[in-house]
This record gives C-alpha cells, sequence and structure tokens, in this order.
C-alpha cells in the first residue's frame, strides 16, 4: 500500500513543469530520476508503473515530452503490446 501511494504522489508531482524541468536537470542518478530508473530495469515485465510515470513526465509540458527517454518507453511498450 505504502508503495501505491508513493507512486501516485510522484506521478501528480512530474506533471508540474517546473518539477519535471527540475528532474531532467538532475538525471537519472538522483532524486526522482532513480525511481524512473528503477522501473525502467523491471521493464517489460511490469509496464504500468513505468508507463505511468513517463505520462506524467509527458503532460509536464514540451519540453519534457520531447525527452527521448519518454518517446522510448512508449515505442517500447506498443512494440512489446504488438508482438505479445
Amino acid at each position: 500500500m505504502y508503495t501505491v501511494v508513493i507512486h501516485k504522489m510522484t506521478r501528480s508531482y512530474l506533471q508540474g513543469e517546473p518539477v519535471a524541468a527540475d528532474f531532467w536537470r538532475q538525471g537519472l542518478e538522483v532524486g526522482l530520476g532513480t525511481t524512473l530508473a528503477t522501473l525502467a530495469s523491471s521493464f517489460p515485465l511490469d509496464q504500468g508503473p513505468l508507463v505511468q510515470l513517463c505520462r506524467s513526465l509527458a503532460l509536464a509540458g514540451p519540453d519534457s515530452a520531447k525527452r527521448s527517454e519518454i518517446r522510448t518507453t512508449f515505442h517500447t511498450t506498443v512494440a512489446v503490446a504488438y508482438y505479445t
């Protein structure tokens, strides 16, 4: 239950443009970036949480949505869904 609440809060925070900009500035090695990196390591076995965080980042604004990490995740998700 605790993990679900943290995940929902993280998704909510990342939809804010200033938070998303800070997220990308810091990278995947610190802060909320470690959450995205952890979720990516369990992909494609557990797609939902990763896709949800990427969606939140994409909703934060055009600069965040254009990031290659977001596009790669969605393209991979579509490919996995197609082949399974």
